[in-house]
């Protein structure tokens, strides 16, 4: 839950500055929910949740890999 409160605080921060792409910015609380939804099927132990892991990570990786990319991109600008 804490990775999912850091995703919604960094698009939050995101959005006000405008630092990352217009996609990123919709995909966080995208992420944010299928991870609150894994961390919920996991910790209640109810298995019809626990899939939603296979669709959090993937979000994870783009998420983090084009944020990492898009700031590296502003910095050298």
């Amino acid at each position: 839950l804490a990775l999912a409160a850091l995703v919604l605080a960094g698009v939050t921060a995101a959005r006000r500055v405008g630092v990352l792409p217009r996609w990123l910015v919709l995909l966080g609380p995208v992420l944010a929910l299928s991870l609150v939804i894994a961390a919920g099927g996991y910790g209640l132990l109810i298995p019809a949740l626990a899939p939603a892991a296979f669709v959090a990570l993937p979000l994870l990786m783009v998420w983090i890999t084009g944020s990492g990319l898009s700031l590296a991109g502003r910095r050298g600008r």
